[in-house]
């Protein structure tokens, strides 16, 4: 080497090793199958211990963890399979604070909680920055140890076990009320996003844990708390969901704040509501399911009363969901929410069957919005909950018309639009075509359309109109003469971004045609979802793929 040759200048484009065991190290803890890789680099890498141990322990999401990383040489291993037996062996291991995780074979491991444990203990839980519980977690740590915890951080006067939390989802498919009343021993100072459950399985009390959260003065005591989700299970009972105490103490709670940013919740009583509507930063307000009891009985002077002092309301909201009972109950909540000035997405889920009447009014509630919202709705779903109300055996007769979409055509700016309430629309392809004019930018379109008067031909010039358009949920004739039709638009693509189509128990009459014209239509469609064996045939050969 030539020592009288000038230096080359350091690059800084260039990465240094740590740098490099930095990156490494994050890609490998955002994939959770390469977890055991990240797991390897700390055991067998001195360079990387330091960054993979502080990964793997920023999120977990048992308590099994924490409890597992105590010295081995204090656990007693206990193999009755009776999980009453556990319930039977613990008075007389009170004494002391315990811990007991159970395996699903059947054994239980027990420990004392010694003195040297807590800060062990510590050591790792000061990493912890998102406890969110799997579905089903194994091992599961019995509540009794959550208590010896809660008595051993007593006992040192140790208040927080996870300082440095800030994303805590305190539920999973088999939590018992027993676990629920240990929330409070996760929480932490830093705490942003809170996610629970008042129900599971139909065997929870929806009252004891809703009291429970509401002795937590979360607004007072967690300041950085800006996400509360608070969420029914999906066998949630009519009476669960609207009982008045669990409703109203998660109520109190929400009128204690003003600086949310997003609110999930089952239901708001009347004030709480009013309260909702004039936060300055509220982005996301999802009530899942308010059943017959509409959050704005009663409160429309509330409301009124804000309006008359030029409040704002729903200043800062993005999207709006909310499930219930009937149409005209979602119809009152949603024209509540009118003069959200920001608002991208709106979703309404309605468990009974709506009829054209009240779809009807629905629509016109939504048509009537705020001028401001005309511009910013990109997102507007109203469905079902189910679709035991849209039963095949049942004859259609309660079908919409294009007079009851057209008064949305004020929101030019729709890209995911779906419409399946009442039995579904009347529509032809002049019709169809329409609807693609007034929304050009649609992304995904779905209309439980089930008169089929919409033909390929429709199907064609609706995808035209919308260049964007990727998923496409509607019924239509795909008959010999409807095959024929769609020929005379030619042969070029029409739409070079529709991946997906819904064609229902759409007719076809011929599967080799029906697939040739699709093919050079949309020559990007990958699948075709349908209840008939024949759209099956006809998404293998626009795949391309060789039938016997």
């Amino acid at each position: 080497m030539d020592p009288h040759a000038p230096t080359s200048a350091f690059d800084s484009s260039r990465f240094l090793i740590p740098d490099i065991i930095g990156l490494i190290c994050e890609a490998a803890n955002e994939n959770p199958s390469r977890k055991i890789l990240l797991s390897t680099l700390a055991r067998t890498s001195r360079a990387f211990y330091d960054v993979a141990f502080v990964l793997l322990w920023s999120e977990i999401d048992n308590v099994a963890p924490l409890i597992k990383c105590l010295p081995a040489d204090a656990w007693e291993v206990r193999g009755n399979r009776d999980p009453w037996a556990l319930s039977q062996l613990m008075p007389s291991l009170c004494h002391s604070p315990m811990l007991v995780i159970t395996y699903p074979d059947g054994k239980h491991l027990t420990r004392p909680i010694l003195p040297p444990d807590l800060p062990r203990m510590h050591f790792h839980a000061r990493l912890v920055k998102r406890f969110v519980f799997c579905a089903y977690p194994h091992p599961r740590v019995h509540p009794d140890a959550l208590d010896g915890i809660s008595r051993a951080l007593h006992d040192a006067n140790v208040r927080v076990l996870l300082p440095n939390i800030n994303e805590l989802s305190w539920s999973h498919n088999n939590m018992s009320d027993a676990e629920f009343k240990y929330l409070p021993l996760f929480l932490g100072p830093n705490i942003q996003k809170l996610s629970t459950s008042l129900t599971v399985l139909n065997t929870s009390n929806a009252t004891l844990r809703a009291g429970i959260i509401h002795k937590l003065n979360l607004p007072e005591l967690y300041p950085l708390l800006r996400e509360l989700h608070v969420k029914p299970s999906p066998e949630y009972t009519s009476a669960t969901i609207h009982h008045a105490a669990s409703v109203s103490a998660l109520s109190h709670v929400v009128q204690r704040w003003s600086h949310l940013h997003t609110l999930s919740i089952p239901n708001l009583t009347p004030e709480a509501f009013a309260h909702v509507a004039c936060l300055p930063q509220l982005r996301l307000l999802v009530l899942t399911h308010i059943g017959t009891a509409s959050p704005i009985k009663f409160a429309g002077h509330l409301l009124m009363s804000s309006l008359s002092k030029s409040v704002r309301l729903f200043p800062a909201l993005r999207e709006f969901f909310v499930k219930c009972e009937h149409v005209n109950i979602g119809a009152a909540v949603l024209g509540a929410v009118l003069h959200a000035p920001k608002l991208v997405g709106l979703q309404l889920e309605v468990e009974a069957r709506a009829t054209t009447e009240h779809a009807n009014n629905l629509l016109q509630v939504i048509s009537t919005a705020h001028t401001p919202w005309h511009e910013s709705l990109e997102l507007l779903i109203l469905s079902p909950a189910s679709w035991k109300a849209q039963s095949a055996t049942t004859p259609t007769v309660d079908l919409l018309t294009i007079h009851a979409v057209r008064p949305l055509f004020i929101f030019a700016n729709l890209s995911v639009v779906i419409l399946s309430l009442a039995d579904g629309f009347d529509l032809v392809d002049e019709e169809l075509y329409e609807i693609g004019k007034a929304w050009p930018r649609l992304v995904v379109l779905d209309l439980h359309e089930t008169m089929r008067r919409i033909t390929l031909k429709g199907v064609m010039m609706l995808g035209q109109c919308c260049p964007s358009l990727n998923k496409l949920s509607i019924e239509f004739d795909g008959s010999a003469d409807a095959l024929a039709a769609a020929r005379l638009l030619g042969e070029g693509a029409m739409n070079d971004n529709l991946v997906t189509l819904e064609a229902g128990k759409s007719p076809i009459g011929d599967v080799d045609e029906m697939a040739d014209v699709l093919a050079k239509a949309f020559p990007n469609l990958a699948w075709i979802n349908s209840a008939t064996v024949q759209w099956l045939k006809v998404e293998l050969k626009v795949k391309g793929w060789s039938l016997p």
